[in-house]
């Protein structure tokens, strides 16, 4: 996964573990029966952690044991039923104790405790788990759990953490009579134990109810200088559309309300609030809207660093992009005004039967088409780098194709006293591609193999493999390649020997671009190579581009 797509899943999975503490704490401030509660928490963590089993125990009243009081995934009978020793060698004992968030990778490598039996009987291998409060000593613990190992992360365990904290006031506060007091508390408490403020409104004036006391950190406002105003007073200039968001969740008191608001500091500086809104009713029968948020100042900030970071990376490199047509140019129309004069001098020295200078005008022309040949590879890369490159597929016979390559580089191998084989396996082959990317591709590779071979052959076979796939394959008995460079292989400008005094030429660009070349083609490449004894580079055509001619 790319950067940008893991920070949007963890948004959304921040978003939906918000959203289930809310819908929980909401269960809450409306009171009823405990036990619909637990039963509702542990089905909300199962669903919200994409897990299997949840599970919350309460300390027996003589606090020796514990009762397995709602769970979720687990053999029907358990519940109710099922009770535990709380001691120090099983996770639920462990945790209690600490007082802290366990998080167990592996229960089959865990050395501080070991599960239940109910927990080992259902194959559990990871888990969560976390101390429920209301009172002292502790109400229980609640824990989730997968049958997956490393399920579970620390964010996890603050989402269960503030989930416990939801059980454990409701436990605290069962038998409430001042509902609306004793409610706020609920929330705010829940809140405050995270990252997340809390503001109550009332919907016809959006005058504030109540203000959590967590706000004044993020605002700089006291929680009694804001209830009685307007929470639009504090909205940051310029913010008329979010007004009008939340002008709209006011009207609409069924539904859940998600929406970013930029709030104005006490000190004139601005704060961007992540906020999710919800209603209840006060015991007198009003109703509010409850605001959960989260300050995301410093992410949002994070943002727009990126965001202008990219826009620059963008135009660095469209600027390179022209820069490298541009310098190229001028040193091309240079280059072949020298080697056209140099060819013109060539042949009148010829004319007048000259050959004193034969070999330095031979050593003009083979630098001056090294150099033309680097130029072409830059601009070739270049192109393919910045997506200009201008496709246009053809039908190819690969087999006449092949030998008709194979004789434009027989020279070349013989001038070596090398041996270049073409066998052709599958006659009537025929691909769709670009053959200016193909031509450059195999000449590419032709012209490394007789490079760094200088004893035995250089093969090509064109042939289908045991799946029918199309295959090109280009080997030669030469030097091989170090096997700690061959993952750098591909890579633009890289060589093996970068000295100055490495034995073969080039710049390390031949194989990056036909790369280039067969990958916008639906091609790809491989290479297998052993020091001193070679290496072949395998070309695999896509399926789809390759057919067989015509009988």
């Amino acid at each position: 996964m790319s950067g940008d797509s893991a920070a949007e899943e963890a948004f959304r999975t921040y978003e939906r573990q918000q959203a289930a503490v809310v819908l929980l704490g909401q269960r809450v401030l409306r009171g009823g029966d405990s036990a619909k509660l637990f039963d509702q928490a542990a089905a909300l963590v199962a669903q919200t952690l994409e897990t299997e089993y949840c599970e919350i125990l309460e300390l027996t009243r003589d606090r020796r044991g514990l009762l397995l009081r709602a769970g979720a995934g687990f053999q029907e009978g358990l519940v109710g039923s099922l009770r535990l020793e709380p001691g120090a060698d099983l996770l639920a004992g462990y945790t209690l104790r600490s007082g802290e968030p366990v998080i167990v990778e592996n229960f089959a490598t865990e050395r501080r405790f070991r599960p239940s039996a109910a927990l080992s009987n259902h194959r559990v291998m990871s888990g969560v788990a976390v101390t429920i409060g209301g009172g002292s000593p502790h109400f229980g613990m609640i824990g989730a759990f997968s049958t997956d190992a490393g399920k579970f992360s620390r964010n996890d365990a603050s989402f269960l953490q503030a989930v416990a904290n939801v059980i454990g006031l409701a436990v605290r506060n069962e038998n409430i009579t001042q509902a609306l007091v004793r409610r706020t508390e609920q929330f705010q408490m829940v809140i405050e134990s995270g990252y997340a403020l809390v503001l109550m409104i009332a919907p016809e004036d959006g005058r504030v109810v109540f203000a959590s006391p967590s706000f004044e950190r993020v605002t700089g406002y006291r929680p009694e200088e804001l209830v009685g105003r307007s929470i639009y007073d504090i909205f940051a200039p310029g913010e008329s559309r979010r007004r009008e968001a939340l002008t709209r969740a006011l009207a609409e008191p069924e539904s859940v309300q998600f929406c970013q608001q930029r709030l104005r500091h006490r000190d004139g500086s601005e704060r961007v609030l992540e906020t999710t809104g919800c209603w209840t009713t006060t015991a007198a029968g009003r109703r509010v809207a409850v605001f959960n948020s989260s300050d995301i100042t410093g992410r949002v900030s994070a943002e727009r660093e990126l965001a202008r970071a990219r826009k620059a990376a963008i135009e660095a490199s469209r600027l390179k992009s022209a820069f490298v047509p541009n310098i190229s140019h001028e040193i091309r129309t240079p280059l072949n005004i020298i080697l056209g004069y140099t060819e013109v001098i060539g042949d009148e020295l010829g004319e007048r039967g000259d050959s004193s200078l034969t070999s330095y005008m031979d050593a003009m022309r083979r630098a001056g088409r090294r150099l033309l040949h680097t130029i072409d590879l830059i601009l070739d890369y270049s192109k393919a780098e910045a997506g200009e490159v201008e496709l246009n597929p053809t039908e190819i016979e690969l087999g006449p194709f092949m030998e008709g390559l194979v004789c434009d580089f027989d020279i070349l191998a013989a001038a070596k006293g090398l041996s270049l084989v073409c066998a052709i396996e599958a006659p009537g082959a025929i691909i769709r591609f670009d053959k200016r990317c193909l031509a450059s591709a195999v000449s590419s590779l032709l012209q490394n193999a007789i490079k760094f071979t200088e004893h035995g052959e250089v093969g090509i076979r064109l042939y289908r493999d045991d799946r029918g796939d199309l295959k090109l394959e280009i080997r030669d008995s030469g030097v091989g390649i170090d096997p700690e460079y061959l993952q750098r292989l591909f890579e633009p400008f890289s060589q093996e020997h970068s000295s100055y005094a490495r034995p073969f030429e080039g710049t390390g660009l031949g194989l990056a671009v036909a790369r280039k070349h067969l990958e916008l083609n639906g091609a790809t490449i491989s290479v297998e190579s052993a020091m001193a004894k070679g290496s072949t580079f395998t070309i695999s055509f896509a399926p789809a581009a390759s057919a067989e001619a015509a009988v």
